[in-house]
């Protein structure tokens, strides 16, 4: 299974909060139009948390399909083309939206359940000369199983790569333009407040970004706290 995750942005002349208000609106006529949905396998938005002051970007939408093909199949759909489309042009910048395929490996999972969640987008250092999938789905994986304290904190840990052709190259026209990202990871909190204490004040935290900054570039690293909100529950 493949997803196909987007970073949204509103129109100049919008609030964020108006931008957010329509998504939802926009979100169930994706769910209405069946000859789309039928091909996707899950669909979530993420809303910035409150008060969250790095504007950059007001979304992050993540659709999942089966394969590469039912995603096209899904958007060269004709009601796709005729409804939701122009919707997105309504809603969004394309323009800007930045557009990564990736495979999602879940690293650890609680029966817990939160909508708290974090996005770390990371790109690698120019000059590192180890192997950077290598270094985050093996090293980084021990690291937060061995971490004191971190799954106090963490209720799921998805790692999500780029992804990569049968050749090793990746699918270039998915890829992101401005800014250079090799991973994508994702955790989910406890709570709202877990969640912004990891992202300030928590040794726990601070730890777990020392440990990424030695092999990533910082103008390529960046996190996003969100509230997910599911649109198409899991279709098997």
């Amino acid at each position: 299974m493949i997803k196909l995750l987007g970073l949204t942005k509103r129109h100049e002349g919008w609030s964020r909060k108006d931008f957010c208000t329509y998504w939802q609106q926009h979100g169930l006529l994706v769910s209405r139009v069946n000859e789309f949905s039928r091909h996707v396998r899950k669909y979530v938005q993420n809303y910035p948390q409150p008060n969250w002051p790095d504007d950059s970007w007001d979304g992050v939408g993540e659709i999942w399909f089966q394969s590469l093909a039912d995603m096209t199949a899904a958007f060269t759909e004709p009601r796709y083309l005729e409804l939701i489309r122009p919707d997105e042009v309504h809603l969004a910048r394309l323009d800007v939206v930045e557009a990564l395929l990736l495979v999602d490996s879940v690293v650890y999972t609680s029966p817990l359940r939160s909508a708290h969640k974090l996005f770390r987008f990371f790109g690698q250092r120019a000059d590192n000369s180890y192997p950077f999938r290598h270094l985050w789905t093996n090293d980084h994986r021990l690291l937060f199983e061995r971490m004191p304290g971190i799954k106090k904190h963490v209720v799921q840990y998805v790692q999500s790569g780029i992804l990569v052709s049968q050749d090793g190259d990746s699918f270039n026209a998915w890829t992101s333009r401005t800014f250079a990202c090799d991973g994508v990871e994702t955790m989910w909190f406890r709570s709202a407040n877990a969640l912004i204490s990891f992202l300030s004040t928590s040794s726990v935290g601070q730890l777990w970004r020392e440990a990424t900054t030695e092999h990533t570039a910082p103008s390529n690293t960046f996190d996003f706290p969100v509230f997910e909100k599911i649109i198409i529950a899991e279709n098997l």
